[in-house]
């Protein structure tokens, strides 16, 4: 009877080891196709845009000088592939977008973190964070139709469709981004410390703007860039509510067209491996080391913050 007893605990462990096992390898399994298809996909898109070179495309100055000049008129006699207008179309709606949803974002996660009751903070961050799982095609639709028109009458803009249309909807895309990121800081403060303060008759608004966010800064920057590379990534609500019109000015009232929108609206219409083709990967690649850029700078600031906080 204790032969069987020994046996069947002998089996036990044996089978939580295998289990332990292959689902260890499982997860490995799973990180390591991840890993491998980020790199196949930066490989792909290396490959293609390596076209402009092997093809001859830019093998001399005239063709340095068409890639980055100031005219996007792919399809002409003679055409021209300056990709100057569309990055900086894409800095347009970036910056819209990221000053008008940083400061909403920041507060609504201090307000949650410090000032709301269990309801409200139950209520509204469910309501906040449901706004990421929104397509982006339904928010590009909405400020298609309904916003670009309601903003046009207020502001008596020229242009329905423009960077200020875009980067509002671009920023109802990238609040839920910054809030989550900021209110997990925020929540994540030590209890401690905030107990401690209202021992000694802290009020909540020296709580929230002394303790709760200088303690948390560092991560709320880094949300910040981190949206900012989310802003100027995005693809349909900027191909829906911009205008696509590639004009290289600073004038926010005025329609653009940026990287992402451009490679989304030309590719089906290329012949594979043609100059245009080439071009289109090209700028892909450029949006590419645009985001590991400003995932390192989000990664830098988070960790400058934090060591000059001392935290």
């Amino acid at each position: 009877m204790e032969t069987k007893v020994f046996k069947s605990k002998g089996d036990l462990k044996f089978r939580r080891k295998l289990f332990d096992l292959i689902w260890k390898g499982f997860v490995y399994f799973i990180a390591f196709t991840s890993i491998l298809l980020i790199i196949f996909v930066i490989f792909f898109v290396l490959r293609e845009a390596f076209l402009l070179i092997s093809k001859g495309y830019i093998n001399s100055h005239a063709n340095l000088s068409n890639l980055f000049s100031y005219i996007w008129q792919p399809v002409s006699i003679e055409p021209k592939y300056g990709i100057v207008p569309l990055i900086i179309g894409s800095l347009r709606v970036m910056i819209v977008a990221t000053l008008i949803a940083s400061p909403l974002a920041v507060f609504a996660a201090l307000y949650v973190s410090v000032y709301a009751s269990d309801f409200l903070r139950e209520t509204i961050k469910p309501i906040i964070e449901l706004i990421a799982g929104l397509p982006s095609v339904v928010i590009g639709f909405f400020m298609l139709m309904v916003a670009a028109t309601f903003l046009q009458n207020v502001f008596g803009w020229d242009f329905r469709l423009n960077a200020i249309v875009g980067g509002i909807g671009v920023a109802l895309a990238i609040i839920p981004v910054i809030f989550t990121i900021s209110e997990d800081a925020m929540r994540a403060i030590p209890k401690h410390l905030i107990e401690s303060a209202y021992a000694l008759g802290a009020s909540r608004h020296h709580v929230a703007w002394k303790i709760v966010l200088p303690s948390s800064l560092s991560a709320v920057f880094s949300s910040i860039i981190f949206a900012a590379s989310r802003a100027f990534g995005e693809t349909m609500i900027v191909l829906m509510a911009t205008g696509n019109a590639p004009i290289p000015s600073f004038d926010f009232t005025l329609p653009v067209r940026t990287v992402s929108a451009t490679i989304a609206s030309e590719m089906a219409e290329v012949q594979i491996g043609d100059e245009h083709y080439a071009v289109l990967f090209f700028i892909g690649f450029m949006l590419l080391v645009a985001t590991l850029i400003f995932n390192l700078i989000s990664n830098y600031v988070y960790k400058y913050i934090k060591s000059r906080l001392g935290v």
